[in-house]
């Protein structure tokens, strides 16, 4: 657990000396990360209701043809 730790807390201060570098070349980040940061997160959202709006269709046709099946299979007991 302490490895997990240290290793985030190196990855923190990576980050914070690339923002340090950042802020010396050109006064800041610049917007063309935080631009290219908001595309990436729309991406996400994008791909993330895509995911749960597939699931939700897979579900509900799954529900029909097992809806479908079970008619059938108690239409064909009747006959018999």
């Amino acid at each position: 657990m302490i490895w997990r730790f240290r290793r985030l807390e190196k990855a923190v201060k990576v980050f914070y000396n690339l923002t340090m570098i950042a802020d010396e070349k050109n006064g800041g980040m610049s917007m063309e990360f935080l631009a290219s940061m908001a595309g990436y997160l729309g991406h996400l959202v994008f791909y993330a209701a895509l995911a749960v709006l597939g699931v939700i269709a897979g579900k509900k046709l799954s529900d029909n043809k097992k809806a479908k099946n079970a008619s059938k299979q108690s239409e064909a007991k009747t006959e018999e």
